[in-house]
């Protein structure tokens, strides 16, 4: 389990040092008497934070704790991408305003993730939690490129940035960067701690970040994850792994 820790410390970088406007993290709902929106329409953001914080009001019962196959509907609202329509470039919202929601969202979701994660057990040699993390992880690698992508449209527009944003900007992409290691990692070490269903998942979350990120990713760490990526082509056990992979070659 020492390892798997260490993956997963890697796999989240990105919001470890984030500074938001945002300091109500740990202010939940009354999980008793809050009343999750309505699945069949669209969220506003301040909407998934008080989601974000019920579940995490939740996972500190160990009883109540939300999971996947109980909320088919709910997870699927919080883990795809496009419920977060709000993050799209908007003549309402500025990039920085944008960006410094984003930052939020993921603080709330890395939280989730951490609390799933501290939960689990080994069951059978698999995690309990697995189907958990895997749908909040690829949330994060999702969340990250639209960041990244706001990162981009703010540059554009300020094009004199100080110091400290340009130093800001750096630490995003050796995050990012941090990032597809522990993806990696985890899809060439760990992948027996997760069931076949959720490892093909994450292959494809997995090739969809590092594609999108690839450009951005330095000339070394670059040239090495394409080499362990051509090896797992080659080699890896499972075939939908190889299959993603492919792709990116």
């Amino acid at each position: 389990m020492k390892l798997i820790v260490r993956l997963f410390f890697l796999l989240i970088p990105v919001f470890a040092n984030c500074q938001t406007n945002d300091h109500t993290v740990q202010s939940q709902p009354d999980s008793g008497s809050f009343i999750i929106p309505s699945i069949g329409r669209e969220w506003a953001g301040t909407e998934f934070i008080e989601v974000f914080k019920y579940i995490i009001a939740k996972q500190n019962d160990s009883a109540g704790v939300i999971m996947i196959n109980d909320n088919v509907p709910l997870f699927t609202k919080l883990t795809d991408i496009k419920s977060y329509w709000f993050l799209e470039s908007s003549r309402y919202s500025s990039v920085s305003d944008r960006m410094r929601f984003c930052l939020s969202t993921q603080s709330y979701i890395k939280t989730i993730f951490l609390n799933y994660y501290q939960k689990c057990k080994l069951i059978k040699g698999r995690l309990s939690y697995e189907r958990e993390l895997t749908e909040f992880g690829d949330l994060l690698f999702e969340l990250t490129k639209k960041l990244m992508d706001m990162a981009d449209e703010f540059v554009k527009t300020t094009p004199n940035l100080t110091s400290v944003q340009s130093q800001g900007f750096k630490n995003m992409v050796h995050a990012m960067t941090d990032m597809v290691a522990g993806g990696l990692l985890t899809i060439e070490k760990e992948y027996n701690y997760y069931s076949e269903a959720s490892i093909c998942k994450m292959s494809n979350a997995f090739k969809n970040f590092y594609l999108s990120m690839y450009s951005r990713i330095e000339p070394d760490p670059r040239s090495e994850f394409d080499k362990r990526i051509a090896r797992m082509i080659k080699t890896h056990p499972l075939q939908c792994v190889r299959a993603a992979l492919q792709t990116i070659q």
